[in-house]
């Protein structure tokens, strides 16, 4: 696929994903979600340029499934035990906040993580210092569990596979 083929398939793809949850095909809906999906890849065109620099092996393919997976489930639950937070009636909360090392290289890897950190309920990315974190947690167990969070090392090994690469 070349280089500038990479936005097209982005737009593509992201506006049958607006059509999937907008429900609606009414024309200026089309028109918003067609004039957004387009926006969205323009504008990050040189991002998209870096993704023809690297190779999608059989392992980093594995692993993208592996991270997705997880974050998803990591989500589910992270719902529920908000929602019981709330609905409970002494409402435990314990907010702390916590830093840590994540110990990734590339911009793209911490951006994806701190993205992750905050889409998972109860959990707040506050600031990121090189590759040391700094997240606002709902409970004192989120904040335990935050920094040995199996999706962080799944980072690691991309960015480990990414160099090994770059080596060979």
């Amino acid at each position: 696929m070349g280089k500038s083929a990479i936005p097209h398939v982005l737009s593509i793809l992201l506006f049958a994903f607006w059509i999937i949850v907008s429900q609606t095909v009414h024309p200026h809906h089309l028109l918003a979600g067609l004039m957004t999906a387009a926006a969205v890849a323009y504008f990050n065109r040189q991002h998209l340029a870096a993704l023809k620099t690297g190779r999608l092996t059989g392992l980093n393919l594995l692993l993208l499934v592996k991270m997705i997976l997880l974050l998803l489930k990591d989500v589910a639950v992270a719902n529920l035990q908000v929602a019981r937070l709330v609905l409970s009636r002494n409402m435990p909360v314990e907010p702390q906040v916590v830093e840590f090392n994540s110990r990734l290289h590339s911009p793209l890897s911490r951006t994806l993580l701190a993205n992750a950190i905050t889409l998972t309920p109860g959990t707040l990315t506050v600031n990121i210092d090189g590759s040391r974190f700094t997240v606002h947690c709902l409970t004192a167990r989120n904040a335990e569990s935050l920094p040995g969070w199996k999706m962080v090392e799944y980072f690691r090994q991309l960015e480990s596979q990414k160099e090994g690469e770059m080596d060979g």
